[in-house]
């Protein structure tokens, strides 16, 4: 089934499971997610990534894996885990059995001093359910300033990391994250701006920021110029 989400922060992002590139740094996550749903008991894991590495993406294909095996399972941001705790499960209400939920940012929340018990009583909740609690965050489990109680809650788990993509990917990548933000270029575009920023993904994400900071609209074409500009080569001009 396909999942989707849409965030806004400046530009609108339009993230789906459908469109995520599958790459070496992600394949043992989505190998150890699948069999851990499959069988069906409650896991606890921890995702870390860098920033800009694709997490929140991640998270809609993670999310996408799971409903392929006919899983119940959400996806929200830190900001939102607590309200949504509180929203769907609270009172008299009984989670449905094998509900999963997935948490972007996870880090921000369970930092914080007042998440204890809400990540808790959560926690808690989807173990009766057996379901799986995804959290990804962009420091690793055993650097977050955490309480005690959290912190052995995430030692029990499973901790994984989201590494780099090979360079072969790179292109299908790009042409990706452009499509999510509504931009379109060429294949000879792409090759300029592969040959020119850094190969890995934040590179690539920290470039199409300075691309749609130039003011261009996403329906507009996108000149060789304008992507010097943005490659900070300040207006090199290919045909």
């Amino acid at each position: 089934m396909k999942s989707q989400l849409t965030l806004t922060f400046g530009e609108t992002v339009s993230y789906s499971s459908e469109t995520f590139i599958a790459h070496e740094g992600s394949r043992e996550i989505a190998d150890t997610l699948i069999t851990l749903a499959a069988e069906k008991r409650f896991a606890l894991v921890y995702i870390q990534g860098a920033p800009k590495t694709g997490k929140t993406h991640l998270s809609v294909y993670c999310a996408g894996l799971l409903r392929s095996l006919e899983a119940s399972v959400d996806v929200v941001s830190g900001e939102q885990a607590s309200r949504w705790y509180v929203d769907r499960f609270s009172g008299s209400r009984a989670i449905p059995s094998g509900q999963s939920l997935i948490i972007d940012d996870a880090d921000r929340w369970i930092g914080n001093p007042t998440a204890e018990g809400g990540f808790t009583a959560m926690a808690d909740a989807i173990s009766q359910s057996k379901g799986v609690l995804v959290l990804l965050g962009s420091v690793a489990a055993d650097k977050l300033e955490v309480s005690a109680q959290i912190k052995s809650r995430l030692k029990a788990g499973v901790q994984l990391e989201l590494g780099s993509c090979e360079d072969w990917a790179l292109d299908a990548i790009l042409k990706a994250m452009c499509a999510q933000r509504g931009l379109k270029l060429s294949d000879a575009k792409r090759r300029f701006v592969l040959a020119r920023v850094e190969r890995s993904i934040p590179a690539l994400s920290s470039f199409l920021a300075r691309l749609q900071a130039l003011g261009r609209s996403a329906s507009n074409s996108t000149s060789f110029d304008l992507l010097a500009a943005a490659v900070g080569e300040g207006g090199e001009s290919q045909g």
